[in-house]
């Protein structure tokens, strides 16, 4: 039931920007609670993936504290499979005060994603810029031609995996949601 209420989440307010795949690990609040109640689902939205809770975690004010966004799925809703390339184009001037970073995970033990390789990017690694200030993600079994390790995220061609984007210090762009990060689209 953990899995199904985190990987295919029927909450109506699950989706961080409408139009987008990345979903809340907070739907509402770091209390989970809704209209005075507990909600259930909501706690298991972050204590199946995760185990601590802080205020922090869902950060409010400008600059301090951290956002998470979880991605379970590519642009065109299908789950991430480890035997798929993808790119991920993060768009330029992240809105943060400190750093961000995307990384993979097993959707089974929720444990970082044990692939033998690389399975974060940073901001803080310096991966490769596009001259537009993007950064492109690349994600799958074998490093495409020509891509940076720093820009690789590595997966295992036998298993899915589920990825969480992570502001260190969001701003502005993040909370008030200007700022649109974008879906994971399959390579062929």
């Amino acid at each position: 039931m953990c899995r199904a209420i985190v990987y295919s989440s029927r909450d109506p307010e699950i989706n961080y920007w409408p139009n987008r795949r990345w979903e809340k690990m907070f739907v509402r609040n770091t209390e989970f609670t809704r209209n005075g109640f507990s909600d259930i689902d909501a706690r298991t939205l972050w204590h199946y993936p995760a185990i601590v809770v802080a205020p922090h975690l869902n950060a409010t004010k400008p600059g301090v504290g951290n956002s998470y966004l979880t991605g379970f799925r590519d642009k065109n809703g299908e789950f991430l499979l480890g035997d798929r390339n993808y790119k991920l184009r993060v768009p330029a001037e992240v809105p943060v005060k400190r750093f961000w970073a995307v990384t993979a995970y097993d959707p089974v033990s929720r444990s970082l994603l044990d692939s033998g390789g690389q399975i974060t990017v940073s901001s803080l690694r310096d991966p490769k810029v596009n001259p537009d200030g993007s950064v492109d993600v690349f994600l799958g079994p074998a490093k495409p031609e020509g891509v940076s390790d720093k820009n690789w995220i590595k997966t295992d061609p036998e298993k899915g995996f589920f990825l969480v984007f992570r502001f260190y210090g969001p701003l502005e762009g993040i909370m008030d949601k200007t700022w649109v990060l974008n879906d994971l689209e399959l390579v062929k």
